[in-house]
């Protein structure tokens, strides 16, 4: 609250040459707002809880009330998210990627059947010639507009989705699995090895193929364990197919301190010394931000 009343504040005071500037007291008055508001609702109702205790125990009846279905909506999310996160545990993502373009082509000949009978089931059936099918069709399309709605979302949303994958399976520049590369930026600021060596032991354990996923451990100049932290994670992965970079970021003046400025320069550096050379190519290439306490899934 007391940021919201400061950033209107500077707002006013942005949009004209009069001095909006808060007063010490002011301030320190905005600061004490909440927890007054707070103690005057909790002493408010403890002495009308005198004088009318039945309005009291209905306020604070449906203020019960109000949490538990609360509790209740929030443990439904979870529940929901938990059966989601168990159904994609259990999908072999690598197959799938395998089977990208083969399960392209199967969605394409679905789609291409279900809005041919569409149309058939709306009377247009092939034409010998190809442009008296678009003509007759458009002269159709406003009345199934209004008259049929909800068939007419569906088949405008198949034909847009057989649009897009005829324009993938034809495209030259699709790529390969086989040529897709994962990069994975890790920033860390005097994170201990209690801290990192779990992360690194998940990234090593995950089941596309390693030769192919680069890992920046990127590093701040201010840290100044940073240098030995690198070597030991540099002497955990060794043997492994992983590519490990270190990046040291040295924090420039006007760049705001955090983990943003680290990640940007890492992704910086990455550019420069790979993609920019020709040795990955950014239209195969997955990118992937992780917190250096992160455990990802195999």
């Amino acid at each position: 609250m007391i940021s919201f009343f400061r950033l209107l504040l500077v707002s006013f005071a942005s949009m004209s040459t009069v001095d909006y500037s808060i007063s010490p007291k002011a301030e320190s008055l905005l600061r004490r707002l909440p927890g007054i508001l707070a103690w005057t609702i909790l002493v408010a109702i403890a002495l009308i809880s005198f004088y009318t205790p039945e309005i009291v125990a209905y306020i604070l009846l449906l203020y019960a009330l109000y949490w538990v279905f609360r509790a209740i909506a929030h443990t439904s999310r979870l529940l929901i998210c938990f059966f989601h996160i168990q159904k994609d545990t259990r999908t072999n993502w690598l197959k799938r990627c395998h089977r990208l373009e083969l399960d392209a082509d199967k969605r394409l000949d679905v789609l291409q059947k279900r809005i041919d009978l569409w149309w058939n089931n709306l009377g247009i059936h092939k034409y010998k010639h190809a442009w008296i099918e678009q003509y007759h069709k458009s002269l159709l399309l406003p009345y199934i507009f209004m008259r049929k709605q909800a068939e007419f979302v569906a088949y405008y949303k198949d034909r847009e989705e057989l649009k897009a994958i005829k324009k993938y399976l034809l495209s030259n520049r699709r790529p390969n699995f086989s040529q897709v590369q994962h990069v994975i930026i890790v920033p860390t600021y005097k994170e201990g090895w209690s801290v990192l060596e779990p992360t690194f032991t998940h990234l090593l354990a995950v089941n596309f193929p390693l030769k192919r996923i680069h890992v920046i451990l990127a590093t701040e100049a201010a840290d100044q364990q940073a240098p030995q932290m690198a070597q030991k994670i540099k002497h955990f992965c060794q043997g492994s197919k992983i590519n490990l970079h270190i990046s040291k970021h040295q924090l420039k003046p006007g760049e705001v301190v955090g983990k943003s400025a680290n990640e940007a320069y890492a992704i910086k550096w990455f550019t420069k010394q790979f993609i920019e050379p020709g040795l990955v190519s950014p239209e195969h290439l997955l990118v992937t931000s992780l917190d250096a306490d992160y455990r990802v899934h195999p």
